[in-house]
């Protein structure tokens, strides 16, 4: 290798290590500041209230801060798709107007070579975002959680004291939850159908599973209970405790009070392998399958929207390559999260709400590169 081709070698290396912080430096600049508008916005009702819990004086500043953390990291979870897929077209648009692009052609660099910091940058983005969303964001809310730190319910699927209604084949029960994490419910209404008519009825002070665990279907005691049968002018009657054969995993109620979306991974992997779970609960498996890809849907995103910004680019002017590319970008992030949606609700197998973004990325991916590369082969 001749010295002249060596200094171009290590020119395009230095180039590409630049090109790798640029994307990185930019996402995070555009996470920074979307995260710190989306708090200012969602905890400016909050603050006094935080502090005021706090203390006076610097234990209340320090808990507005710790208040303030928090909620970031769950902000930031959200709003990193919007400031990955802005930073990389914004890291595009700058090296198109600095020249570099035309640096690639003048070395002859092939666009397999051209989209590797792309690549890498994405890469380590998706290893970040996936570390957020299953790690630091469930962390967060946890914490928030047992410190009692304002906006803990909001992440709370079922609250202490309230009734909630549970529907399970041929029956529905109403019941409340005494404490978070509990394993059992008080203030029991049980209702059992036949043919849509309400055939028996049973108030209990409390709903507990019977050990040991492991029956099939589950079998729940409920205790202090009065008994009515048959006609419904018939009066409640006071009653032994009485066992049921409920399918309702006596594992899903300590763990299911914490809405999915800030389950903890034991927590989640835990509720997805449940078969016995209430009618119209979340589907625990979707949300598992969707939070450990979601990080590289996000990756593939990004390589995406490159691919398409410099296609773009050879044949628009900037301006409106750029308005363009953020239109795709934008309806890529809004596909995630409708899929999201889906799968939360379980109108589709969870295997194909959680691959049908990233496939349909590689897919657009592959068509787009394979246009950059006839393009290099006409350009020679």
């Amino acid at each position: 290798m001749t010295a002249a081709a060596l200094r171009v070698r290590r020119l395009v290396q230095w180039q590409d290590r630049l090109l790798v912080g640029s994307y990185l430096s930019h996402t995070v600049i555009l996470l920074v500041l979307l995260t710190a508008v989306a708090v200012a916005i969602d905890t400016g009702a909050w603050v006094s209230r935080v502090y005021e819990a706090g203390g006076d004086g610097l234990a209340g500043f320090l808990h507005v801060l710790r208040f303030l953390w928090l909620r970031a990291i769950d902000n930031g979870v959200q709003a990193m798709p919007v400031a990955a897929m802005l930073g990389f077209v914004w890291t595009e648009a700058s090296y198109h107007m600095s020249g570099h692009r035309l640096f690639d052609r003048i070395t002859g660099r092939t666009e397999g070579r051209a989209v590797r910091p792309v690549l890498i940058a994405a890469a380590m983005l998706a290893i970040f975002q996936t570390g957020l969303d299953n790690l630091a964001r469930p962390g967060a809310v946890r914490t928030m959680i047992d410190e009692g730190i304002a906006f803990w319910t909001r992440y709370v699927e079922y609250r202490p004291g309230r009734p909630y209604w549970f529907a399970v084949p041929g029956a529905n029960i109403r019941a409340s939850i005494p404490a978070v994490g509990a394993g059992t419910f008080e203030d029991v209404t049980y209702f059992a159908f036949a043919a849509n008519r309400p055939t028996t009825v049973i108030q209990a002070a409390a709903m507990e599973p019977v050990a040991p665990r492991g029956i099939e279907p589950p079998a729940w005691r409920l205790t202090g209970a009065k008994l009515r049968q048959n006609a419904a002018a018939n009066p409640l009657r006071p009653s032994d405790d009485i066992e049921l054969a409920i399918p309702i995993d006596p594992g899903w109620l300590p763990l299911a009070w914490i809405k999915p979306a800030y389950q903890s991974v034991s927590g989640l992997a835990a509720l997805a392998a449940m078969t016995d779970l209430p009618l119209g609960a979340p589907s625990y498996r979707s949300w598992q399958l969707q939070r450990l890809s979601g990080g590289m849907a996000l990756g593939l995103l990004c390589v995406l929207v490159v691919l398409l910004y410099r296609n773009t680019l050879e044949r628009r002017s900037l301006p409106v390559a750029t308005a363009l590319t953020l239109a795709a970008g934008y309806g890529g992030v809004l596909a995630m999260r409708m899929l999201r949606v889906i799968g939360e609700h379980g109108a589709l197998p969870p295997l194909a709400v959680a691959s049908a973004a990233p496939a349909f990325f590689v897919a657009a991916i592959a068509v787009a590169y394979r246009r950059r590369t006839r393009h290099d082969l006409v350009s020679k």
